[in-house]
């Protein structure tokens, strides 16, 4: 297979995201419901995957406890935090702040990752970054349409991203220790449970709002 097409599959995947995310929170599903539902079917997509290639071995303890941080930090809850962004952000507001995903990942690095310490050279384009979402957000933030709560959206946002990018250098790290085909599993098996366990008792899954888009 060439490594162009789960590159391309991937790349279409990640930019679908956020767009069909806000399609169903307008459809009346909440953030909490939808992102476990997905990643649910997230999982059940790559045991598919699993199965028709045979490609799955069996991890050892460390790549699950590895693959159980990730799953959580880099995983479970940002995408929940994130996604209840998009309830008070347009996605095309919640696309852009998800941009600031690498600087939070190379501040991360510097601490997490041994060997990837923060370069003096990145730092024109990480203030210029910084300085585009605050006009963006500051000097007409209020005036995109479809913004609801345009301050707690953004919070949520910066939240999201900021322990995104500790999972994503947590990540970097244990795929440096452990073989990261043995970490896809672990990942996609504990951060679904995790939300399942966490979110119904806390506040609970909506499952009428599903069942009621049409």
């Amino acid at each position: 297979m060439s490594p162009w097409t789960p590159l391309v599959a991937a790349t279409l995947g990640w930019s679908c995201s956020a767009v069909l995310s806000k399609v169903a929170i307008n459809l009346g599903v909440d953030a909490v419901t939808l992102v476990p539902i997905r990643l649910a079917f997230g999982l059940v997509t790559l045991l598919v995957v699993i199965a028709i290639t045979g490609r799955y071995r069996s991890t050892s303890a460390r790549a699950w406890w590895r693959g159980a941080v990730m799953g959580t930090l880099a995983m479970g809850i940002p995408n929940v935090v994130l996604t209840r962004a998009l309830e008070d952000l347009p996605v095309s507001l919640g696309g852009l702040l998800l941009a600031l995903l690498p600087l939070t990942t190379v501040a991360a690095a510097h601490f997490l990752v041994p060997g990837e310490r923060f370069q003096a050279a990145s730092l024109p384009g990480l203030v210029i970054a910084l300085a585009g979402v605050a006009l963006l957000v500051g000097f007409g933030g209020e005036k995109i349409e479809g913004v609801n709560n345009l301050w707690r959206g953004v919070s949520f946002s910066l939240a999201g991203v900021t322990i995104a990018g500790i999972g994503s250098a947590l990540t970097r790290r244990y795929a440096l220790e452990v073989d990261k085909d043995d970490l896809v599993l672990p990942q996609f098996v504990v951060g679904t449970l995790i939300l399942f366990v966490a979110i119904p008792p806390l506040f609970g899954l909506d499952i009428a709002a599903l069942n009621a888009v049409n």
